[in-house]
């Protein structure tokens, strides 16, 4: 919920998340999946009860810290990925039922990488006989340029052109009850980087796996609006990639046909990848052109 306080315990989730993991991935116990919704917490109790006093001290202080400042980048940057938009909404709803005002709120944040992020969410349409406010797009521009300045990213020479692909990466308008299309981070060499999914729903990771291959599709074919052959891929996945670029145990197929333990399963395995080599989480190896020939990458 916006608005509330660090607690010991959920320091201690912060900092121990990759222990908390661990204890679930040796249990067999895939990220997202249903078992893994109840068997969180004992995993959770599982690491805190290995915590010596010096640790609990530690995180106790750590709260008050955080309560009376803030948290640390790395901290702030996952809330804001994952939970960010939840926060605006309620605070939008609390507005409009405390005070009867109409809210479009602007935001701006650090992702994990220290980059910038932008995005304008819009929940009036949500609210009774309301609607959207109508110039989002026209305000965006600037507020995308505001965040490259205060967060020091150079903006010179693109003027006020934020539909350049070197601008920032960032959200598009949050709309009621659509959830924001993302525009991934991307790395000097076109590899596209992957947000916190832990949260995620299930439409929203699908549409996360589609953005992404399609985004390495059009890398390897040279084309910015390619469109990834699903079904071509379905048949014979190893003439488009390479097998350590994939989960082994879990088929290639169009997002849509996967199932919500599948997609997060993939996309963990690609979080992972992107931990140790940022630069080489996916990339297709193929491609299709019209005429159906496979094509080396351009």
């Amino acid at each position: 919920k916006w608005g509330r306080k660090w607690t010991t315990n959920q320091v201690i989730r912060e900092q121990k998340r990759k222990d908390i993991q661990d204890v679930l991935r040796k249990q067999g116990i895939g990220a997202g999946s249903k078992i893994m919704i109840g068997s969180y917490q004992k995993a959770v109790g599982e690491v805190m009860q290995k915590l010596s006093k010096d640790d609990w001290d530690e995180a106790d202080w750590l709260a008050e810290v955080w309560n009376t400042t803030k948290a640390p980048p790395d901290v702030q940057a996952e809330l804001a990925e994952k939970k960010g938009r939840d926060y605006c909404r309620a605070f939008a709803k609390e507005m409009w039922q405390k005070c009867g005002a109409h809210v479009v709120m602007m935001v701006a944040w650090k992702d994990g990488n220290g980059g910038p992020m932008a995005t304008i969410h819009d929940f009036n349409d949500t609210l009774n006989d309301g609607k959207l406010f109508p110039d989002g797009l026209v305000i965006e521009k600037h507020w995308l340029n505001y965040a490259r300045d205060i967060f020091g990213v150079n903006n010179e020479g693109q003027g006020d052109d934020t539909d350049r692909e070197d601008g920032p990466p960032r959200k598009k308008i949050s709309r009621g009850r659509k959830r924001p299309e993302i525009t991934l981070p991307v790395l000097d060499d076109g590899t596209a980087q992957l947000p916190n999914v832990l949260e995620m729903r299930a439409q929203e990771k699908k549409d996360l796996l589609r953005t992404f291959l399609t985004h390495h599709y059009c890398l390897v074919s040279g084309q910015s609006k390619a469109t990834v052959p699903w079904l071509s891929i379905t048949e014979n996945p190893q003439l488009y990639f390479a097998d350590q670029y994939f989960p082994e145990k879990i088929p290639f197929k169009e997002p849509t046909k996967l199932t919500y333990g599948q997609v997060t399963e993939i996309l963990h395995f690609w979080r992972q990848r992107q931990k140790h080599t940022p630069h080489d989480i996916f990339r297709f190896k193929k491609w299709k052109d019209f005429n159906g020939i496979m094509c080396d990458p351009v």
